[in-house]
């Protein structure tokens, strides 16, 4: 037996007076809880008790320490993910940068895609990472100015390396957006201390 409308409502309410923050967990906690309501409603209980058994196990504090849990997995993952993207990229910008400079074959390929893993896989993801986590407008543009500059300065070297048009560009503005990354993020910072 699926659960009216009416039903699901009230199910969705109670998991928000919870204080859950996490939308995406909301969502699947939303779909568990039914389900194990519908399980117990199709043995014969009412909806009434079966929700009264279901929240007992799932009271708000439980389901706090469940978001909790989630965020620091989430966390840990994707601090896995983003430190093995880097050493990958960081180990090819090198072994590029070092056959450039012995002039041997594979330099510029070898040298384009370490840039690209650490720029748009180690910068970009980092970034996302930070911009989820963050709840002010200001913070999330603060990060993409600092990716940004990160990553014009990395091209900024490697045009350079490689003799490309645009080097001279790259390596100007890219330390200049970094420096307005950690002007602003120290700004920032400062101003949620004091509050």
């Amino acid at each position: 037996m699926l659960l009216s409308d009416e039903q699901m409502e009230y199910v969705e309410a109670m998991i928000q007076r919870s204080g859950l923050k996490n939308d995406q967990l909301r969502v699947d906690l939303i779909d568990h809880i039914a389900c194990e309501i519908e399980e117990h409603v199709q043995e014969g209980e009412d909806f009434d008790r079966a929700v009264g058994k279901i929240f007992k196990a799932y009271s708000p504090r439980h389901i706090r320490r469940i978001e909790h849990e989630v965020e620091i997995l989430t966390t840990e993952i994707m601090q896995k993910r983003t430190k093995i993207i880097g050493i990958i990229g960081l180990f090819m910008t090198t072994t590029g940068a070092t056959l450039k400079l012995f002039h041997l074959a594979g330099a510029y390929m070898t040298m384009v895609v370490g840039v690209a893993i650490l720029g748009i896989g180690f910068f970009g993801s980092n970034t996302l990472d930070m911009i989820r986590n963050l709840d002010s407008v200001k913070g999330k543009i603060v990060q993409v100015i600092g990716a940004l500059g990160a990553l014009m300065t990395l091209s900024g070297g490697m045009f350079k390396l490689l003799h490309l048009p645009g080097a001279l560009v790259l390596l100007m503005t890219g330390p200049f957006l970094l420096l307005l990354y950690f002007s602003f993020s120290t700004f920032l910072r400062t101003k949620s201390v004091e509050e």
